[in-house]
């Protein structure tokens, strides 16, 4: 199995008062998420939070998650990781229909799911995964935003659409009773790198720079400069991020 060099850090940014953002790394299973909340007077956090306890939970103890079965296109680990977001977002939804303050309220997951020397991506929302490989970068997270599935459909408005709808979702953890994220699996090689964040870094930070830094430098020391580098350009928004190395034999 490749050995990983890991680290996650997650900044409230200048412009907010508040972290809605919460993150899960978890290396003894393999587990690392980035969650980003939405809603009114402290419901994001709310959300974010319970995504992520619920996927803690759920990694640590599997037999108790809802049952999930593999298919010829889905192994049973990826099926695994498919319940465990569908059982956040239950959880989530409950909460936002049981009380008052919490109404409306939601987040995005990005997941990476390490097994051997497979990973699993899902992703619900504008929280996106990288795969930084050799010196490419490519996202292999799925964009749930009005512009990325309109100007998909229509490329001729593709400028038009992400100027007026980037930041429209068209999916969200507990806004409905039941949520269908992007899954992906794919071979891991040695010295892959994963970089999975908010939006507040992707907006900020442009992908060529993320691999730039990510290949110089040890997983902690590349979230720390990504995390300084986008509150450099003003902080806009709460920044998390985690990377995820795999490290040559």
């Amino acid at each position: 199995m490749l050995q990983r060099d890991t680290a996650g850090l997650s900044d409230t940014g200048r412009k907010r008062s508040n972290n809605e953002d919460a993150f899960l790394v978890d290396d003894e299973h393999g587990l690392y998420a980035v969650a980003d909340g939405m809603g009114g007077h402290l419901a994001g956090e709310v959300a974010s939070a319970m995504v992520i306890d619920s996927l803690r939970a759920a990694v640590a103890n599997p037999d108790a998650a809802s049952p999930a079965a593999a298919s010829a296109s889905r192994t049973a680990e990826a099926a695994k990781l498919l319940a465990w977001i569908r059982d956040a977002n239950r959880r989530v939804y409950q909460r936002s229909q049981s009380d008052a303050h919490c109404r409306g309220m939601g987040a995005t997951i990005a997941a990476l799911y390490c097994v051997h020397n497979r990973i699993i991506t899902a992703n619900v929302g504008d929280s996106p995964v990288y795969l930084v490989r050799g010196n490419d970068i490519e996202m292999i997270s799925a964009m749930h935003t009005v512009a990325a599935e309109q100007a998909a459909a229509v490329s001729e408005y593709r400028e038009l659409l992400s100027g007026m709808y980037r930041h429209m979702l068209t999916r969200a953890v507990g806004i409905e009773a039941d949520i269908t994220p992007h899954i992906l699996e794919t071979d891991c090689r040695a010295g892959d790198a994963f970089i999975v964040c908010s939006d507040g870094l992707s907006n900020a930070v442009a992908t060529a720079e993320m691999s730039a830094i990510v290949r110089r430098a040890g997983a902690a020391e590349a979230c720390r400069r990504l995390v300084d580098l986008a509150n450099a350009r003003g902080g806009d928004d709460n920044i998390t991020v985690i990377v995820v190395k795999t490290l040559n034999a």
